[in-house]
């Protein structure tokens, strides 16, 4: 392994230097989509890097909350972004002054940290929209390192208004190998994301009070403002505006409650006033219910949950994240009663937060016109949804090589890495086994909900 590394670094480092002055200028065409690489064609090209120098070492934060100020964990930076043989962009190369901090929440506790960082300009990384904020994603409990990037494809195929996009590449810091990580845009308020124009201070009143907000369901409440729901008891924070007036809290906070009371109350017969049409955007709760019960996410609805709230319009669910303890990735589900850890059951429609037995999807579910647009909208997409597993093979002849170097890197195959809590007698032994379980749980619950959304 060692002796691996070595000579992988040395080829890096020469990279890095010869490419600036011989292949800044080099444009290379893309591959033809139609006729894909071998992996052995895909093992001969130089996989993507990045190549991160600190002025001084990153040590936090190593927790989240209100009282953390992440800001002042950030370190200054450069970047090299080498992609010198096309595999995903035209530019082979991409260098940026920086910040970088480490990110995220129970993964802080992972040896293997995820990065937020910040270009000191607005970059195209990988052709992948010009930002300045970007994430570089570990998926250390996650031992196939996929299931985002599985998750991702099922919000595209699911039509969320925005599906982050997110790329595998190898990470040196420092001169150290760090594995395989996944660069990914930052969830933010931008033209290309959530397309909408918060709020401002002076919108205090009239339909300018009315939006646009971005929330975030998390039950950390680490942002500067926020408030729990009155009637089914969600944690809602402001991403943005992070600072809203008094006038735009009382407003949110009474749309929350104006929303969960007609839905508690409503009138679900066929002749009946349902009340929650008037509050929320029907298509992107049932588009976001099909990710999110496909994938079991343990966290919907508790944590890293995400809504809008247009001016004049009504709340809807604009993304998803966070997958990597999803898709038959967790096996403590069952500690809700009437849930299981695997790919059959439901877990979304009947298993709400906080194990209260209460929850927006389940009173929806009593709604016969929610659950008739669920089936309708389900059978457009199950075609789809059925090639996910040979999705999962196209993303291996690409990036297997890579994956094999992250876990020489890090040899938890077959370990226990918290938050995944398997007995350890029954974690799979080795990376293919990681990938059956993968693809096992896509086609059985692609099985288990047709029958049973078709049966609602």
């Amino acid at each position: 392994m060692k002796t691996f590394l070595r000579s992988l670094r040395s080829c890096l480092l020469v990279l890095a230097v010869v490419l600036p002055s011989c292949q800044r200028d080099v444009i290379l065409e893309p591959e033809d989509p139609l006729e894909p690489l071998s992996p052995e064609e895909y093992q001969k090209k130089v996989y993507p890097y990045i190549s991160l120098t600190t002025e001084e070492e990153i040590v936090g934060p190593t927790r989240h909350g209100k009282d953390v100020d992440k800001a002042s964990f950030y370190v200054r930076g450069r970047m090299l972004l080498n992609d010198p043989d096309g595999f995903y962009s035209k530019t082979p190369l991409v260098e940026a002054t920086l910040n970088i901090r480490w990110r995220g929440h129970s993964t802080l506790t992972c040896e293997k940290k995820s990065y937020r960082i910040k270009l000191d300009e607005k970059a195209s990384l990988l052709g992948i929209n010009a930002d300045r904020d970007w994430y570089l994603i570990a998926n250390h409990p996650d031992k196939t390192l996929m299931r985002n990037l599985v998750a991702m494809r099922i919000s595209e195929i699911c039509g969320l208004s925005w599906t982050p996009a997110m790329l595998p590449v190898e990470l040196w810091l420092n001169g150290d190998y760090k594995g395989n990580y996944m660069l990914s845009e930052h969830k933010e308020v931008n033209n290309n994301k959530i397309d909408i124009t918060p709020a401002g201070p002076k919108d205090n009143d009239g339909e300018a009070l009315t939006g646009d907000y971005y929330f975030e369901i998390e039950s950390d409440m680490d942002q500067p403002a926020g408030f729990w729901t009155p009637v089914y008891r969600e944690p809602v924070m402001f991403r943005d505006p992070e600072l809203p007036t008094e006038a735009q809290v009382q407003y949110c906070r009474q749309y929350f409650e104006d929303m969960e009371t007609a839905l508690r109350d409503g009138d679900f017969s066929k002749e009946g006033k349902r009340g929650y049409e008037d509050y929320i955007d029907v298509e992107s709760f049932v588009n976001h219910y099909i990710v999110q019960e496909f994938c079991k996410t343990v966290d919907v609805l508790r944590k890293s949950t995400f809504l809008t709230k247009t001016r004049g319009g009504k709340l809807a669910f604009c993304h998803v994240w966070d997958f990597d303890l999803a898709l038959g990735n967790c096996s403590y589900l069952h500690a809700d009663p009437g849930a299981e850890d695997g790919p059959e059951g439901w877990w979304v429609k009947t298993v709400a937060p906080w194990r209260m037995k209460t929850g927006w999807y389940l009173r929806l579910f009593e709604d016969p016109a929610f659950c008739a647009a669920v089936k309708a909208r389900w059978n457009e997409v199950k075609p789809q949804l059925a090639t996910l597993p040979a999705y999962i093979d196209t993303l291996l002849v690409k990036h297997r090589a890579s994956f094999d170097r992250n876990f020489e890197r890090w040899p938890v195959i077959g370990t226990n890495v918290w938050p995944n809590s398997w007995p350890e007698e029954e974690l799979p032994k080795s990376y293919d086994e990681e990938v059956q379980l993968l693809k096992d749980y896509c086609e059985q619950r692609f099985l288990w909900l047709d029958t049973n959304i078709n049966n609602l």
